[in-house]
């Protein structure tokens, strides 16, 4: 068979899978791997490792396999580039889970947190095979990336041209499904907090590694509850490792730059419809069901709520995008609107209404905590705060996706008042 490419992966199972979820890995031949290394500390001091040693060293009870275990060895001797340059390739793809995962301080060097790594190096200590003992858990701040990636980055581009380099967006998605019913993962604050790092990570890669290929994030995207290494944030279903294929053989085509962004647009769009067409409604319904069954106990802490608004709300928006796919402007009869509720979600609803000229005559705050201390936000429009009455317009757009169903409930006893959910709003109009 004839090989498409040579590739080289510095990454995750994120990068690994998009090749082998397909027969003969696609057609591309996969050279070297390396899963999950520390790149916040890239060029330091490594350990000192007897690698005879630390070969015959029974990891078995760790559940890591020689593969994992030869990763924890280049990670933490800082061998990763030399052992990726044992093998020349065409790309060297790179995808940004990789910069999720915090560091751990042995001695005078550092290992990456991931996967019970901490009991496995303490006992290679015991034993005799590494002098280091763990000094401190070490977490760079997003303020600090920039800075802390310059060495990365410099050591990736020694070895590769940026037009050798393809750089995948991740990132962690709060559903997961077994094609029939979905469930909202439990650690929605870790998940978050994580999204915030790999998307520092990304903006700080894309400009040091300027002119690589890009491979952006779908806007709608799901956890496979089935997957083969078990069910996470960053496990997806084939859909998203279908798209991140189909956009390497548009890299693979080396088109100009101009046009293969726009053939990965096109892949994005359409990926991203395809997650809609097939599991939209289970999304909306199967995740606010759960979020509410799971944190029931947490609804009245303002600060965990506030929290779940925005896991509730960055989902939406993206399914909110998804299923908004009319191409012309539609005559709804609405020409003003009230947004209830001032969310991710109805920064969205705005740009909606600015796409199709509908006026938003006010947006509502729905909780006692103060927006930014501004009454008014972008383009003049006021903010009004909790207990105020909802000024007169043609419709009401709820955009709480946390209290819906109350805000419905409240809104029917009003005469007169026409509302939609933002669901309901964002397939009635133009898409943005």
């Amino acid at each position: 068979m004839d090989v498409k490419a040579t590739v080289n992966i510095l990454g995750t199972c994120i990068s690994r899978d998009t090749f082998s979820m397909h027969p003969d890995d696609g057609g591309y031949k996969v050279q070297k791997y390396v899963n999950e290394c520390d790149p916040f500390y890239f060029v330091c001091k490594g350990m000192d490792i007897d690698k005879e040693k630390y070969d015959a060293f029974d990891a078995s009870k760790f559940k890591f396999s020689n593969f994992r275990k030869r990763c924890m060895y280049l990670d933490a001797t800082k061998t990763v580039m030399d052992y990726i340059k044992e093998a020349d390739s065409d790309f060297l793809v790179i995808d940004t889970a990789l910069f999720r995962i915090s560091s751990m301080r042995w001695g005078d060097t550092t290992v990456c947190v991931s996967n019970n790594r901490a009991p496995f190096f303490e006992a290679l200590r015991k034993a005799g095979i590494i002098k280091e003992k763990l000094e401190e858990k070490l977490k760079v701040p997003e303020e600090d990336f920039d800075e802390m990636l310059e060495d990365f980055a410099q050591e990736v581009l020694k070895v590769y041209k940026p037009e050798q380099i393809i750089l995948i967006e991740v990132r962690g998605v709060f559903v997961n499904t077994d094609g029939e019913k979905t469930e909202a993962f439990g650690n929605l604050d870790n998940i978050y907090s994580k999204n915030i790092r790999v998307n520092a990570a990304f903006e700080v890669m894309k400009k040091k590694l300027a002119g690589c290929h890009i491979i952006p994030a779908l806007d709608a995207l799901l956890a496979d509850k089935n997957h083969w290494l078990g069910r996470a944030p960053m496990h997806y279903t084939k859909e998203l490792y279908d798209y991140q294929y189909e956009c390497i053989n548009v890299i693979n085509e080396k088109l100009p730059r101009e046009e293969e962004e726009k053939r990965i647009e096109e892949l994005r769009r359409r990926y991203t419809n395809i997650y809609y067409e097939k599991y939209y409604n289970k999304i909306s319904e199967g995740y606010a069901l759960d979020i509410a069954e799971k944190n029931r106990e947490l609804m009245h802490e303002a600060k965990k709520q506030e929290r779940l608004e925005k896991q509730a709300d960055l989902l939406l928006k993206a399914a909110l995008h998804a299923r908004s796919g009319k191409a012309e402007k539609v005559d709804t009869g609405i020409k003003t609107a009230v947004v209830y509720g001032w969310t991710k979600v109805s920064e969205f609803i705005l740009k909606l209404l600015a796409e199709n000229e509908i006026k938003p005559v006010a947006v509502m705050e729905t909780t006692n905590r103060k927006t930014v201390g501004e009454e008014y936000i972008s383009g003049g429009v006021p903010v009004l705060r909790r207990g105020t009455a909802i000024p007169k317009a043609d419709c009401v757009i709820v955009a709480d996706m946390i209290s819906t169903d109350r805000i419905i409930e409240k809104l029917k006893k009003m005469p007169g008042i026409k509302y939609y959910t933002a669901e309901e709003f964002a397939g009635m109009v133009k898409a943005v």
